[in-house]
């Protein structure tokens, strides 16, 4: 499938209640597309550049609150957001953590996560290659730093792979079962 008929197939998501995708609780409407200085904004707080494809979904789509595992997170501190347990944003910003964590605990640059998958895993996106990275959180010994670094789990799929995936009714937990 095109980049262009995933966001085709995106959009048809949009007409369907989110009640019908069963996430926990009572869940907020669709969530408005973001805007290019949302998302310039985002880029200059990340000190990063959005892979295009993802960037796209945003501006295009919706800002968050669809996609695989509990949903994209939204891309931009804002209203929305708050519906969600937090942001991209926020997130790589906390997982980088600061100057007192070891080389050893310090989480992959350019790493962001972008949906949560519950229980301190998450479904992360390597801004560099465009590689969808599974982090298994719950899979940790805090005594074991190398038990850190294997909690990353590369797929070998794209983001555009994984949406396309998950369209075609994968669960992405299908990514790190082999």
């Amino acid at each position: 499938m095109s980049e262009d008929e995933i966001i085709q197939c995106l959009r048809g998501l949009l007409l369907v209640p989110r009640r019908e995708f069963k996430l926990a609780g009572a869940p907020p409407p669709w969530f408005p597309p973001a805007t290019a200085e949302q998302l310039s904004r985002t880029e200059m707080e990340l000190g990063f550049a959005l892979p295009p494809f993802l960037k796209r979904m945003y501006s295009e789509i919706a800002n968050g609150g669809f996609g695989p595992a509990y949903g994209f997170m939204s891309a931009t501190d804002d209203e929305y957001a708050s519906h969600l347990d937090d942001v991209y944003i926020v997130a790589y910003h906390r997982m980088v953590g600061g100057s007192d964590l070891s080389e050893a605990w310090r989480w992959p640059d350019k790493l962001i996560s972008i949906a949560d998958n519950g229980c301190g895993m998450r479904w992360c996106l390597d801004c560099d290659s465009g590689e969808i990275v599974y982090f298994a959180g719950d899979t940790i010994d805090e005594d074991d730093a190398n038990t850190f670094k294997e909690a990353f789990i590369r797929t070998g799929r794209s983001l555009r792979e994984g949406v396309e995936d998950w369209l075609a009714g994968k669960d992405w937990n299908e990514l790190i079962a082999s």
